[in-house]
């Protein structure tokens, strides 16, 4: 697969929800850095500008203690920008669609 589709496939931005109202981002491009929620939010409008929406895959883990509405609230709020393709990961790596 070649063009947007296979960056979609091939580099995902994987946002780990961690304590303490942390986030940690981690892409091919760029080593897990920590975040606010505005930092998270805005690292992710900057790649909704560059690439269509539907062109930006998200894959979020989280630490089994954070609560569902937290991680349903940033899946919202990345519905609302356009991005689609939202995946959850669990602690083995599993990916779920």
């Amino acid at each position: 697969m070649v063009g947007p589709q296979a960056d979609v496939m091939t580099n995902p931005i994987i946002i780990s929800i961690e304590t303490n109202d942390r986030y940690a981002i981690n892409t091919a491009s760029r080593p897990e850095q920590l975040f606010t929620l505005a930092g998270v939010r805005s690292y992710c409008l900057e790649q909704i500008q560059d690439k269509h929406p539907k062109h930006v895959s998200v894959w979020l883990k989280s630490n089994p203690t954070i609560t569902y509405g937290k991680v349903l609230n940033l899946i919202k709020w990345l519905n609302t920008k356009g991005v689609t393709k939202v995946s959850l990961v669990t602690e083995d790596g599993t990916q779920l669609e």
